[in-house]
């Protein structure tokens, strides 16, 4: 058995997966409803690891990772030490790719290996309002060890092995495969085998708010217009229908000889009115010739005298 352990010690891949029996790595990521995506994690060896090793294992890592934009930092937890990486609000398109460009991303490789390697963690759908997002993520940890070696290897692993992966959607996801999901259907938890490869797999639903909003303004737009519009000939309708009413009214007044500025006048009762007025007009007439008829012979009278004045003095020539 000590021989067998020990070859199976000596086999570089298998010596990785003892050497994670020593490790402490949790990630946790985060989408919101804009599409924006925090990441945030840790990678820890135990301190007699650490000790046994020629260099810091965390030093190339962690200059691979700032140039792949993360925040790092160093961090301790009891007898591990190591990074803690973080990555604030980056656009999701910006970590995903089209379905069938690469295989899943191999979350322990991408924490753990020197090399330049680009974080695609989701392959994605595009619709026009709304996208289908997948999580292209793993975590392989099985290399060339059978089952068998596993169960020969488990009583000399430590057990401070301890690997996992947690994401919170902005809603329920479509589909998943988590170990763990908490009561309001948005954080899942995914605990990774030891000598196995771990699938992380959840598809969720993503709308597109700029188109949204885009389509929700030309939508006010369409309104207000239409608004306007039934406003406009509500308004020119009614003025119409009072125009129409008015004309109508006047025509009845013309029908009945009446015009706006007030009835006619009837030739009949102006005789009628101004009778009354001519009579005391001719009355005032008679009296003044009966006054004339009185004053005639007073006048007749002073002709009368004034001609015998001039027989006489004819006589007297």
């Amino acid at each position: 058995m000590t021989k067998r352990i020990f070859s199976l010690l000596t086999a570089g891949l298998f010596l990785c997966l003892v050497l994670t029996s020593c490790v402490k790595s949790n990630m946790q990521m985060s989408v919101d409803f804009t599409g924006n995506v925090s990441i945030s994690g840790t990678y820890m060896y135990q301190d007699s690891m650490i000790e046994l090793m020629e260099e810091n294992p965390f030093l190339k890592v962690r200059e691979r990772l700032e140039n792949s934009g993360f925040t790092v930092e160093d961090c301790k937890e009891d007898e591990f030490s190591g990074i803690r990486v973080s990555m604030e609000k980056v656009h999701i398109d910006r970590l995903s790719g089209f379905e069938g460009e690469r295989e899943p991303l191999d979350l322990f490789l991408f924490m753990t290996q020197e090399d330049e390697m680009e974080p695609v963690f989701f392959t994605v759908r595009k619709g026009f309002l709304k996208s289908i997002y997948t999580a292209s993520m793993c975590y392989d940890l099985s290399g060339d060890v059978t089952d068998e070696d596993i169960a020969e290897m488990m009583p000399y692993v430590d057990e401070s092995f301890e690997i996992t992966f947690q994401v919170t959607l902005p809603k329920g996801a479509v589909s998943y495969n988590a170990d763990t999901v908490s009561e309001d259907g948005r954080t899942y938890v995914w605990n990774v085998a030891l000598g196995k490869r771990t699938d992380v797999q959840f598809t969720f639903e993503l709308w597109d708010l700029k188109k949204l909003l885009i389509m929700a303004a030309v939508v006010l737009v369409i309104v207000i217009i239409i608004l306007l519009i039934l406003i406009l000939v509500v308004v020119t309708k009614n003025r119409r229908e009072k125009e129409a009413a008015e004309r109508r009214k006047l025509e009845m007044k013309e029908a009945a000889g009446i015009s706006e500025e007030g009835p006619e006048e009837d030739p009949a009762e102006d005789d009628i009115t101004e009778g009354p007025e001519e009579l005391a007009e001719g009355s005032g007439t008679e009296d003044f010739e009966e006054d004339t008829e009185n004053e005639l012979p007073e006048d007749e009278e002073d002709a009368g005298e004034e001609e015998e004045d001039a027989e006489e003095e004819d006589l007297e020539e």
